[in-house]
């Protein structure tokens, strides 16, 4: 079985944030420490399959360039033509050359389970290599249940000060992740100036799950090499709309709303106004984590609808080097307050349609 971990972030302090399954900002500058009982393995052939789950255009499908869509908006209005022409997006991206990533492997890990979820990053990278990803930068460790010990050793060889009760023993968790031997979990750090990926490989583990797990971290990836940003809906609804809108064995559209209608903040029972006023304040989110990835999906269908996946990334890019309100003004053009605005209204819209 797999199991998700969430790890709140704390704002944007210097050396202190904290995301659920980001695996890896790896590449051609990591620094991992080898110690007696690990080893570092860069691209190498794996001895188990790691076939490719990236859809393969037909003989007769016509794919624009990549420069075309990831510069424009959805040909097709509606949810579904927005799945199309991301779709589209990714079967363009198929040929991007795999990027280098690197990892320090655990004593008791399979290594070819390890091969296996490397080649996965791979292959959902392509897509932000087509936005200018070229390299990935992290400390990245993949253990398994039985390695804590071993664990410890590596990071705190690396940072003294690493927050190694992320790993708990007496309640068998990273994070809020359970490490049963079946699981594939993680969580991602900020710290010491770094970025530290920490993944569980269970010692009975199979790739059931795998897709939408590295789909979604593969976003993080590509975030962190970028910044992340206050915005608290931000971080998780994009690398859960890209899960949902390009993994066919994701949660559904209809299971995202119902965990959102059942949240203990009410949040879905909000008024066009008091969504407008939380956006605003960026309060959203507060009191429940798992609004980050709900709310957030909603937020990124109307966003993608009416932005390009070019002027997003500018915006990212933009916020990291100014802030939220004086990017959406120079990128998109519209002040935020009249964007939470329009946001606003097409959550409210969304959830009262779920509610009829």
């Amino acid at each position: 079985m797999l199991k998700f971990a969430w790890l709140k972030p704390v704002g944007r302090v210097i050396n202190s944030h904290r995301y659920a399954f980001l695996v890896g900002m790896s590449g051609l500058a990591v620094f991992a420490v080898l110690l007696t009982s690990g080893q570092i393995f860069e691209n190498e052939s794996s001895t188990k399959s790691t076939q490719s789950s990236a859809p393969v255009p037909s003989a007769t499908e016509t794919i624009p360039p990549i420069a075309e869509l990831i510069d424009s908006k959805p040909k097709e209005p509606g949810l579904a033509g927005l799945k199309q022409h991301f779709k589209l997006i990714e079967k363009a991206s198929a040929s991007n050359a795999a990027l280098p990533m690197e990892y320090t492997l655990g004593p008791t890990v399979n290594q070819a389970n390890a091969e296996l979820v490397r080649s996965r990053f791979q292959e959902k990278l392509k897509v932000f290599q087509s936005l200018g990803l070229k390299s990935l930068d992290m400390h990245w460790v993949i253990a398994s249940e039985k390695d804590h010990d071993w664990w410890v050793q590596i990071r705190q060889s690396q940072f003294a000060d690493y927050p190694v009760d992320l790993w708990d023993t007496e309640e068998n968790m990273l994070g809020h992740c359970r490490l049963d031997p079946d699981i594939f979990c993680g969580a991602g750090n900020g710290v010491n100036n770094g970025f530290y990926q920490d993944n569980v490989i269970g010692t009975q583990f199979t790739n059931r799950g795998l897709d939408q797990v590295t789909r979604h971290e593969s976003t993080h990836f590509y975030q962190s090499s970028i910044g992340f940003i206050d915005t608290c809906w931000f971080v998780e609804g994009q690398a859960s709309f890209f899960e949902l809108y390009l993994e066919p064995t994701a949660r559904t559209r209809d299971q995202v709303i119902v965990r959102l209608m059942n949240s203990p903040t009410k949040v879905a029972d909000s008024t066009q106004e008091e969504f407008e006023r939380k956006l605003n304040r960026n309060s959203i989110c507060d009191g429940d984590p798992d609004i980050r990835y709900d709310l957030g999906i909603l937020v990124f269908e109307y966003i993608y609808q009416n932005y390009s996946l070019q002027d997003i990334h500018n915006l990212l890019v933009e916020t990291n080097k100014t802030s939220w309100s004086e990017a959406t003004n120079s990128v998109l053009g519209v002040d935020a307050t009249e964007l939470n605005a329009q946001i606003a209204a097409y959550l409210f819209a969304q959830l009262a349609s779920a509610r009829s």
